[in-house]
């Protein structure tokens, strides 16, 4: 995990300038200062979002263990943190297709439902004693 600013709502004053700016600006997150990380550029982010909603100093969020500079350039624009999301794992569920032909637990991940991986495990049980896997009909 890389080192990041702080991840509460102070900033150096050149940051929390920068902040105040995007916060008042129309140009929205998309332009931090250069020559800053990902997590750097998190915590500008952050913070101009605290300025511009009221929102706090999102320090929930600030602290992850997936590759900030990775999730920034490949998977979020405006990247601000993470969120943990609550995981449940379902299974052994039995999956036939070209890469694996056999049973295999299924991690899921649900902000929802707490029953949701046990309510697909017991639904995939169901499905293979109805039509067993060497049945050519198709589940989806």
């Amino acid at each position: 995990m890389a080192d990041r600013p702080d991840s509460g709502s102070e900033l150096a004053p050149e940051l929390e300038a920068a902040a105040a700016e995007i916060a008042g600006s129309e140009r929205g997150f998309h332009r931090p200062p250069a020559g800053l990380d990902a997590a750097g550029q998190a915590a500008v982010r952050r913070r101009a979002l605290d300025l511009a909603t009221g929102s706090g100093p999102l320090t929930a969020i600030a602290s992850y263990a997936l590759d900030g500079e990775r999730a920034s350039t490949q998977n979020c624009e405006n990247f601000i943190g993470a969120a943990q999301v609550p995981m449940g794992v379902a299974g052994p569920v039995h999956v036939r297709g070209s890469e694996i032909d056999g049973a295999v637990c299924v991690p899921m991940a649900t902000p929802r439902a707490p029953c949701l991986p046990a309510s697909t495990a017991a639904a995939a049980r169901s499905r293979r004693r109805a039509a067993p896997p060497s049945s050519s009909r198709t589940w989806e």
